[in-house]
């Protein structure tokens, strides 16, 4: 990460935007939701934030991981060797987006 830290919330605020528009583009036309095996439900906007989210931060700090509650098994139990990820927390319903860096 060796740019100025605008460039880095200026590029997330843009991949917030992004996703948002997304998600609101599947609201205005209706949309399937599922049930996840903890029971809790997803969307497809649910998925294709996710999707938007990931695949942005990949872009913006490629070879820094992406951890989000829609992340694999696998991904979350590798997080304890990253010493550095993103931590995507998506609530849509509560119109709420926030990714943090964390670092040791």
């Amino acid at each position: 990460m060796g740019l100025p830290i605008d460039f880095y919330v200026d590029a997330v605020v843009l991949l917030a935007q992004d996703a948002g528009k997304k998600i609101l583009s599947i609201y205005s036309q209706g949309f399937d939701v599922y049930e996840k095996t903890d029971k809790s439900l997803l969307t497809e906007a649910d998925l294709l934030s996710h999707k938007t989210i990931i695949e942005g931060l990949s872009q913006i700090t490629p070879g820094i991981p992406v951890l989000s509650e829609e992340s694999s098994k696998d991904e979350i139990s590798n997080r304890l060797s990253w010493e550095t990820y993103w931590l995507v927390i998506c609530s849509l319903m509560g119109s709420f987006w926030k990714s943090l860096l964390i670092r040791p």
